[in-house]
């Protein structure tokens, strides 16, 4: 078998990071931690049911192999490859040819997929796990592409997103509407935030945004109403706001 102490560690703070935020106070929240390796999973078992949170989440986070989670699911899914350099190139070309195992992996998620890997080494062994790096790699680039915003407020808006980690996409497109910003906490939840301005105070558009909310909120989105006058003045208020998203 294989293992990898420093994606241990990562999803180890990570999950001690979430809960003293509060991300996973609701107790319908389940947590799966999956990886191709029996001895990852027994060593990511133990550094996570020693960490002082492990009874708070007890009976709620699942740690296994691919096998394991077969046919089960997970609100939220850490994906552990393993694979880096210096790891032995049969097993390395086990993973990456064996669509089984990275199908599994990557499909127990009902909310969000967060992995924690080495993007250079898992790009260079191919086969499907080389290509879904490369997918992942691809996408990341697009969002590196610089935004440009409608007004002020948007922009401070996005600042704020920033500075409270969140993934944001300006100006998103949704069937016949667009977002100010499609955000996605790192449950996977969506939310639509909507910056108004003074025209969103006439009767014709509170009617229009009552169509419109209506179509987004059956389509699973969460929609935000801020008023942009009170993002530009009150950017404090606005970042509290914003830290609650889960």
């Amino acid at each position: 078998s294989a293992y990898n102490d420093a994606e241990i560690k990562e999803i180890v703070k990570t999950l001690t990071q979430w809960v003293n935020e509060g991300l996973l106070d609701d107790p319908r929240l389940t947590i799966g931690v999956v990886t191709p390796f029996r001895l990852q999973m027994e060593r990511l078992e133990e550094a996570i049911e020693s960490q002082p949170w492990f009874e708070k989440l007890k009976g709620r986070i699942t740690v296994g192999t691919a096998h394991r989670f077969q046919g089960d699911e997970a609100d939220v899914i850490f994906f552990s490859p393993v694979i880096s350099r210096g790891i032995l190139p049969r097993k390395a070309e086990w993973v990456a040819n064996t669509e089984q195992l990275l199908n599994v992996a990557i499909t127990r998620a009902r909310g969000a997929l967060h992995i924690f890997g080495d993007k250079a080494t898992c790009l260079k062994v191919g086969g499907v796990l080389g290509a879904f790096t490369e997918y992942v790699l691809s996408n990341e680039t697009k969002l590196h592409i610089p935004f440009s915003f409608q007004s002020p407020a948007e922009e401070k808006l996005a600042e704020l997103l920033n500075s409270v980690k969140l993934w944001y996409h300006p100006q998103y497109k949704v069937g016949k509407y667009r977002l100010d910003f499609l955000v996605i906490s790192p449950l996977g939840r969506r939310y639509d935030i909507e910056v108004d301005g003074r025209h969103h105070w006439s009767s014709q558009q509170f009617d229009r945004d009552r169509v419109r909310d209506k179509f987004l909120e059956k389509e699973g989105y969460t929609i935000i109403r801020i008023d942009a006058q009170h993002i530009l003045l009150h950017p404090e208020k606005v970042r509290s706001l914003l830290e609650r998203i889960i």
